[in-house]
């Protein structure tokens, strides 16, 4: 199978280490892989050094994607609470699926540090996608790995 074109993207709430990103493209680059999308995706920018997402983002050519928060009302209570849980994972899921039906790229690099991505690794490559995972392999699922 040849690959050339890859979608990158990085769940920005479990890969916090931009010295990590530099990394992983650089791999890429040494594999010859081109990479058609490049996206990062937080739930929110509050635990983040701007400074050096701002460096990670101008070196890699990424795109910052933030899912914000939800905001739900408590109908018992009458009051407004913000909700995030898994909004970086919603997020994930839909850029890479705008990916694949936009611009069908011949596979896709994850960089995570958890298991929330197996079902949708297991339907890309059902779909005939070559596959790049970076993460911890001690947090990834058998499947995922």
């Amino acid at each position: 199978m040849t690959v050339n074109e890859l979608g990158v993207f990085i769940d920005g709430e479990n890969v916090n280490q931009f010295e990590i990103i530099s990394e992983i493209f650089k791999i890429l680059d040494s594999r010859n892989f081109h990479s058609k999308t490049r996206k990062i995706i937080f739930s929110n920018l509050n635990n983040v050094d701007i400074s050096l997402l701002t460096e990670a983002l101008k070196t890699n050519l990424l795109q910052i994607v933030v899912s914000y928060k939800r905001i739900v009302k408590n109908k018992k209570k009458d009051k407004a609470r913000e909700q995030n849980k898994n909004n970086a994972d919603f997020r994930f899921y839909i850029e890479v699926l705008d990916c694949l039906y936009q611009d069908n790229p011949d596979g896709f690099v994850f960089a995570t540090g958890d298991k929330d991505y197996t079902e949708l690794v297991l339907e890309l490559k059902k779909r005939g996608k070559y596959l790049i995972g970076f993460g911890n392999e001690n947090r990834a699922s058998d499947k995922y790995i």
